[in-house]
Order: structure tokens, then C-alpha cells, then sequence
């Protein structure tokens, strides 16, 4: 998406927030329905920076690969400990 469009797109979201007047259902045909919301409408707070930085930082460890699968890293801590 251009950052023109992104930035159109942008401004239709907040319009059709506003005229709802909190969250909205958006569908496109032959989609299922997802619903537009911002994060306070659901009571919780936006994350820290930290938080954020914690993200990208697990996030770029997956692109590179290094991360290992759950189901195995318990199969293998249940193993050790015979549970």
C-alpha cells in the first residue's frame, strides 16, 4: 500500500470510528466480518516503548530462525523430570 492510500485508508478508518461512535463491524465480500476498534476501547492500555522494544526484539529472533518449538521444549522439560 502507498502512503497516500495508507493515509486515505487511515482517515476513512477514523471517520467511519467517529460516525459509529466507537466500534464498527467492516466486511468485505466473501470475507468474514472483523470488527474496528481502538485498544482503549477494550480497557487496556497502548504498550510501553520497553514493551514494544521486547516485541521487536522476539520478533527479529523469530525471522532469524532462533526460536524453538513449545510443544517439543515441554516434551523435552517434561522427559527430563520424568512428569
Amino acid at each position: 500500500m502507498s502512503p497516500v492510500a495508507a493515509q486515505e485508508f487511515k482517515a476513512w478508518l477514523e471517520a467511519e470510528y467517529a460516525e459509529a461512535q466507537g466500534p464498527f463491524t467492516a466486511e468485505k465480500i466473501g470475507a468474514p466480518e472483523f470488527v474496528i476498534m481502538r485498544t482503549s476501547d477494550y480497557g487496556e492500555e497502548p504498550l510501553t516503548e520497553d514493551q514494544l522494544r521486547v516485541l521487536d526484539k522476539g520478533y527479529a529472533e523469530a525471522q532469524q530462525g532462533r526460536t524453538k518449538d513449545a510443544f517439543e521444549s515441554l516434551a523435552e522439560i517434561r522427559a527430563a523430570y520424568g512428569l
